[in-house]
């Protein structure tokens, strides 16, 4: 139950919802999304501020087991676009 009301906050804020459909769709095995957005966002929610309010970036990060630059170089591309 506590999973589901925390999915229903995050779904209330657009950017977050948005971060988690576009990480979904750079095709990485291996990745997650720093809580410190999720937490401010619940933060937000429960003290009645905006929901995007405080959060100045949200932390991406991934394994790939190719370390090189063209590959950093590519993920870092396909993220920000």
């Amino acid at each position: 139950m506590q999973s589901d009301i925390l999915v229903r906050i995050i779904r209330l804020n657009p950017m977050l919802e948005d971060a988690f459909r576009k990480a979904a769709e750079l095709g990485l095995d291996s990745y997650y999304i720093g809580g410190g957005c999720i937490a401010q966002t619940v933060w937000n929610y429960t003290f009645g501020f905006p929901l995007h309010y405080g959060i100045k970036d949200i932390d991406f990060v991934y394994f790939d087991p190719d370390v090189s630059e063209e590959k950093e170089n590519e993920v870092i591309r396909n993220v920000r676009s």
